[in-house]
């Protein structure tokens, strides 16, 4: 059996996280379109005349050669150009704020080495848009977590009959399944409803308002142009975000990462 040589792989990628390393050097981690996850060395990186320029920072896009040598762990980053500027995102504290959401989020769920084109896709489409967005940008995050967790199998099961047969004012998420219902009380082991509005000891089903329920199904399937039109007030925003979260920590929970969301919340 032969084995494999060292090679050269040219790629796009979008830069996940970037630490230091030693005096002048960077370990950075990508989400590439042919390899996916990958940490690799940038050597000379923190130099004073450093090659590299900002694109080694968190959600940057950017074309990338690396030397790939077998066995290795980390391999090493010998040169970048942009791809996109994406210069929009820093300049709103509510993008910055989802895009470190929308990175932290990919690197906790995505594993090493495990090509996932519609998962660069989805990155590089929901960035692109964030950086993009006049107004409602806050919408990206829930829509990315729910596309992430489609991708990786996790596709609520309901149907568009199923949303338009809600006709009362409140109705039900199955978490296990994704299913969407009207309400029917009773029919939970103990017919109780939590603070969070879960019914039953599991929480397994969660109650919601007919207004929250559609707009987790637009966020589930719409493209993303009709996704930044959705108008939401702060009520609503909070009980969607409430339902997204629930269906994910449901499938997701021990990859679920939180540091982003307690940074911003110092800040705020």
């Amino acid at each position: 059996m032969a084995r494999e040589r060292p090679h050269i792989l040219r790629t796009h990628a979008v830069v996940l996280r970037s630490i230091d390393y030693g005096e002048t050097s960077r370990i950075v981690t990508l989400y590439t379109e042919d390899r996916g996850r990958m940490a690799v060395m940038v050597r000379g990186a923190r130099a004073s005349k450093s090659r590299f320029g900002a694109t080694l920072e968190p959600m940057s896009h950017i074309q990338a050669v690396i030397f790939c040598k077998p066995g290795r762990e980390l391999q090493n980053l010998t040169e970048t150009s942009q791809a996109s500027a994406w210069r929009g995102i820093r300049r709103s504290l509510d993008k910055l704020e989802t895009a470190w959401r929308i990175v932290e989020f990919t690197t906790a769920l995505m594993h090493d080495e495990e090509a996932h084109e519609d998962v660069y896709n989805l990155l590089v489409l929901s960035l692109s848009a964030l950086d993009a967005a006049h107004a409602r940008s806050r919408n990206l995050w829930p829509f990315f977590q729910l596309r992430l967790v489609s991708e990786l199998g996790f596709e609520p099961v309901f149907t568009r009959e199923s949303v338009a047969a809600l006709t009362g004012e409140r109705g039900v998420l199955y978490l296990e399944s994704g299913q969407i219902a009207e309400a029917v009380w009773g029919s939970s082991p103990d017919g109780s409803i939590g603070p969070d509005g879960s019914i039953g000891p599991s929480g397994a089903v969660r109650e919601a308002s007919r207004a929250a329920l559609r707009a987790f199904a637009i966020l589930c399937r719409a493209e993303v142009a009709s996704v930044l039109n959705m108008q939401m007030d702060a009520a609503l925003r909070h009980e969607v975000e409430a339902l997204v979260t629930g269906y994910v920590t449901w499938h997701v929970e021990s990859a679920l990462p939180n540091r982003a969301e307690k940074v911003f919340a110092q800040i705020s």
